[in-house]
């Protein structure tokens, strides 16, 4: 069986790297900065390609391969603690938006009440306690409703490292899907989670296409700062 052949890059014939030439606007920045001796600092830069394939290493397959999207309210809210009802599809576009706006660089990552609870239990080798995990990355966003049978400590886990982040100054998202309401029978729910999250965390509901024209038009709003979101 022979190996299907990956094909190449129209631009830069697979090389991942394009000259940069005097007109570019990279060279102009660099030349203002350098003089003359721009050239010696920039000569060549990434090309598209070689971005993508960066890009979908950084994500992961799930949120590269999302629906695309052109907006989406949690972008410029990475520094925010945000309690978002959404489906795994939707957040999973959302996610891939955000993040296309973000540099490489950014210190991201996903976890769910699942992982949390075996890092708790000590499964996980590479973090002796949920606050070595959660405590070092920029953002952290929390799935909830993975977990699938009842775990007594769950909604302290996840407290724990929401109190753990917040003593770090790092925000949280934290996300739950509107077929599980956070409420009593909630596997990760608690009356000290609850209290927790709506003092310290703003809401966003992003409602499925497939929600669109259910005919339900009544809307509840219980607290002023949760957003209602159509996604087209």
């Amino acid at each position: 069986m022979t190996k299907k052949k990956t094909k190449e890059c129209e631009i830069c014939g697979g090389a991942g790297w394009v000259p940069v030439s005097e007109d570019d606007s990279d060279f102009a920045e660099i030349k203002e900065k350098w003089g003359q001796h721009a050239d010696a600092y920039i000569t060549k830069r990434r090309c598209d390609c070689l971005l993508e394939k960066q890009f979908l290493r950084w994500v992961g397959p799930p949120i590269y391969n999302a629906r695309k999207i052109n907006e989406s309210p949690l972008l410029g809210r990475e520094n925010e603690n945000l309690f978002i009802t959404a489906s795994r599809g939707e957040l999973l576009s959302h996610l891939r938006f955000v993040l296309a706006h973000q540099d490489l660089t950014f210190f991201w990552t996903m976890t769910n009440d699942s992982d949390l609870r075996d890092i708790f239990v000590g499964n996980v080798e590479d973090y002796p306690s949920v606050s070595s995990f959660v405590k070092r990355p920029e953002l952290v966003i929390i799935q909830l409703a993975v977990l699938s049978y009842k775990n007594v400590a769950m909604s302290g886990v996840v407290l724990e490292a929401l109190r753990t982040r917040q003593f770090n100054g790092k925000p949280t998202w934290v996300v739950n899907p509107p077929t599980t309401p956070f409420r009593d029978g909630h596997l990760a729910w608690s009356p000290e989670l609850e209290y927790f999250i709506d003092e310290y965390f703003d809401t966003i509901k992003i409602k499925s296409r497939a929600s669109k024209g259910s005919g339900n038009t009544q809307k509840k709003k219980i607290r002023s700062n949760v957003q209602d979101i159509d996604i087209f």
